[in-house]
């Protein structure tokens, strides 16, 4: 049987979404995590596009200035570093990537291409506004016994926080208004202020606010500004801002995935769907199926006080996911 562990959890958008998506997906990802040897093509372009963002800019925080002088230069510097490491490698971070077509990389690298059109819209995008002043932020934090960890894209002058997705599907205003991603981002930075008088000088936080942060008595301060920004599109969608009702809302959720994950008794096992097609996991899974290692749904521990006659069987012909077990008559 597979099992969550019991080690202590670090919070992040992602790790939550993969929570709620898929135990099977959490359980590799951080529980066993073992060395994946293949990606998919969409995750290398967007790993691949996250660090040229990355490397748009050039200076110290507060202080940053566009490292390229046109659109078109630093469109042509990442098709460049695309094609000498990724495409003639057909690898990124050590990973092999798995193209659906033959030619698909340098597909990606031609003229006109997405990896083109994406750079050339990201600049000239950043170029029509002043500099953020962090790009790219990553950073861990406590709070009430719980540990954080998040990567902002951007934080822009007047409290704002942007978040750059390449993708042409747009969110709903119900997930624009509830999506954990940005209460992550909104609490982490207000608890940043709260704590770091150098942040908060460089993101212009006045005194007054930034005492009153990070739970004295605000967790998330309505004050902060969050922005959706699709490139490809080239649309912003300003997002609902975040209260305290929604930090309250958060941190209870979180407690019951923490008593999920630490549940001794509870069994790990996949949940199947179509997000198995973009999922990095899919060979180890795979491989587990295949071997019958996955096992049936446990009995609640209070349910164990008598000897158990009879398991169920539980067949599927397509996958064989369970092992063998009597018949129930």
């Amino acid at each position: 049987m597979l099992y969550f562990n019991m080690e202590p959890i670090v919070w992040g958008h992602s790790r939550y979404e993969i929570i709620t998506l898929c135990p099977m997906k959490y359980h590799f990802g951080y529980v066993t995590k073992p060395r994946l040897k293949v990606t998919t093509p969409i995750q290398a372009l967007g790993t691949f596009l996250h660090r040229r963002k990355e490397l748009l800019y050039k200076g110290e925080p507060g202080q940053l200035k566009l490292y390229h002088k046109s659109a078109e230069a630093f469109a042509s510097a990442a098709k460049g570093w695309w094609k000498r490491t990724v495409a003639r490698t057909n690898k990124i971070k050590g990973q092999k990537i798995l193209w659906e077509f033959k030619g698909q990389p340098w597909d990606f690298s031609k003229d006109g291409g997405l990896i083109e059109e994406l750079c050339i819209k990201t600049y000239n995008k950043c170029a029509s506004e002043e500099p953020p002043l962090y790009v790219e932020y990553s950073r861990k934090f406590m709070l009430n016994g719980r540990s954080f960890n998040v990567r902002i894209d951007e934080i822009r002058r007047n409290y704002t926080i942007r978040e750059y997705k390449t993708g042409m599907s747009l969110p709903r205003l119900l997930q624009l208004k509830h999506f954990p991603q940005f209460t992550f981002y909104a609490l982490a930075f207000c608890c940043f202020a709260h704590w770091d008088e150098e942040f908060a000088r460089i993101c212009g936080v006045s005194e007054e606010d930034r005492k009153s942060w990070g739970g004295n008595p605000d967790y998330i301060s309505e004050k902060v500004n969050l922005e959706y920004y699709n490139v490809k599109r080239e649309i912003m969608l300003p997002v609902t801002h975040r209260s305290n009702q929604d930090y309250y809302e958060l941190n209870n959720t979180l407690s019951t995935l923490e008593s999920i994950i630490n549940d001794p008794y509870l069994n790990v096992y996949p949940h199947w769907g179509r997000h198995c097609n973009f999922c990095q996991y899919q060979i180890p899974c795979d491989e587990r199926s295949s071997k019958r290692e996955f096992q049936g749904i446990p009995l609640q521990p209070q349910l164990r006080l008598f000897d158990i006659i009879q398991t169920p069987k539980f067949h599927d012909p397509t996958l064989k996911l369970f092992t063998k077990g009597k018949e129930v008559a």
